[in-house]
């Protein structure tokens, strides 16, 4: 039955695009079963955890969790899909950082729009300083307790 739904897919997309099938090499269909199986998904959902509209947006989780140092980002947190995924990670981002979303999501000079986790050598100075001036005010407290 999967077989059979993926061709008829395949020749509906034939008819907007002339010989496609000549040049799939690898297809596989996934159905809410398959996300059952494999991903323990409640009921086949694609999206994460099964939310009540109460759950979504502003009355989702937010990134800041009541233990210092611990965010929460992804599919399960504000909202469903890519870009639910896309902006709880924004929101994680900005309250790790402690900035605003222009603060990351503008292009600094020729580099890229996001800016990148693993390497801050790309970032603009004074998210730089802001970064670390947060890192001592850790290691402070730290200190304390």
């Amino acid at each position: 039955m999967k077989e059979d739904l993926a061709w008829r897919m395949v020749r509906g997309l034939e008819k907007r695009i002339p010989g496609l099938s000549r040049h799939i090499v690898y297809y596989s269909l996934g159905t809410p079963l398959t996300n059952e199986h494999y991903l323990n998904a409640t009921r086949g959902n694609l999206y994460g955890t099964e939310k009540s509209p109460a759950q979504i947006g502003p009355f989702g989780f937010t990134p800041r969790t009541e233990f210092d140092g611990l965010f929460l980002c992804g599919a399960s947190t504000m909202s469903h899909g890519v870009a639910g995924v896309t902006a709880s990670g924004i929101e994680a981002a900005k309250a790790v950082l402690n900035c605003r979303s222009s603060d990351i999501l503008t292009q600094h000079g020729n580099g890229p729009l996001f800016l990148q986790a693993e390497d801050t050598s790309a970032w603009p100075e004074y998210l730089k300083r802001k970064m670390e001036r947060g890192e001592v005010a850790r290691e402070e407290e730290e200190r304390e307790v």
